[in-house]
């Protein structure tokens, strides 16, 4: 069985790529609105939200590692998985392995099994 948790940035992110010009055919503003509120709704999957003391690690982290520009997202978002989470499923592996307390797998990259 597979804990799930997402976190409200994860869903602002999903929010604004599934609106943008990212994909071919972008949902409107009040779909994408409803999918993420379903998730938020959800007792199925854990919402993740950090504190303002995990926005002061992250700061400090972001400092240490040089970290600059959007990549300070990812740092956040590291941090706040950092004790809550195991792993972190995501596209961009390369983004989270300067932070050696937490592991990103691609499960784009895995070979599934029905059963």
């Amino acid at each position: 069985m597979i804990e799930a948790y997402v976190s409200y940035q994860n869903l602002l992110e999903f929010y604004s790529v599934m609106t943008g010009k990212r994909v071919k055919k972008p949902l409107t503003s009040g779909e994408a609105a409803g999918l993420c509120g379903l998730y938020l709704k959800s007792v199925a999957v854990t919402k993740l939200v950090p504190s303002s003391a995990t926005y002061c690690k992250a700061f400090e982290s972001a400092d240490e590692l040089s970290v600059v520009d959007g990549d300070v997202f990812d740092c956040l978002l590291a941090h706040t998985g950092k004790g809550n989470v195991d792993t972190i499923w995501t596209e961009n592996v390369k983004h989270f392995e300067k932070y050696r307390f937490i592991t990103a797998e691609n499960p784009f990259g895995w070979k599934w099994e029905e059963k």
